[in-house]
């Protein structure tokens, strides 16, 4: 099961929801205990859940420029502080 770009993360949620319930409902009936099954369907929601959203954070390019920071941090905090 795919993220699929075109829909909005509430579209995604409800479909990994539905797919995630019925694949429980066949683990119990394979004769999985409820916990087990309640604490795996839980976990593979979450992560699933947490793609989009890690992908995306993953692919904004970066524009941050640590050295022009450090240099800003230095004159503002630093040498400021240290006089």
């Amino acid at each position: 099961m795919k993220f699929n770009e075109t829909e909005t993360l509430d579209e995604w949620a409800i479909r990994v929801q539905t797919y995630e319930q019925g694949r429980a409902l066949m683990r119990l009936a394979e004769g999985h205990s409820i916990e087990e099954v309640l604490a795996e369907m839980s976990q593979r929601i979450v992560n699933k859940l947490k793609y989009p959203i890690i992908n995306a954070i993953h692919t904004i390019p970066s524009t941050y420029d640590a050295e022009a920071s450090q240099e800003s941090y230095k004159k503002l905090y630093l040498e400021k502080h240290n006089r």
